[in-house]
């Protein structure tokens, strides 16, 4: 899909309930959908990964939870505006 069409595309899939797998949100995709509900809280599933031990820059992940401590998606690198989204295998909508 175009670049420039990809918010819409997004905006489309959620409200037909065609939630992607992963994606791949800018800062302000992920302000509006976070609160919504339909994000999966990936938390102690990315607390827990094995690739913590890798991380160069925890601090940015560890401050995308909410006040509480709900993480809905991860930063992959310092200073882009993007988070990662991944729904989780099996999850039903």
């Amino acid at each position: 899909m175009d670049h420039s069409g990809y918010t819409d595309a997004i905006g489309r899939l959620f409200a037909s309930g065609d939630y992607p797998d992963a994606m791949i949100m800018s800062a302000s995709m992920f302000k509006q959908y976070a609160p919504t509900g339909i994000l999966w809280d990936m938390a102690d599933a990315y607390d827990n990964a094995d690739f913590q031990s890798r991380m160069i820059l925890p601090e940015i992940n560890k401050n995308l939870k909410d006040s509480e401590g709900r993480l809905y998606g991860f930063a992959p690198a310092y200073g882009n505006g993007c988070v990662t989204y991944v729904k989780p295998y099996g999850q039903l909508y």
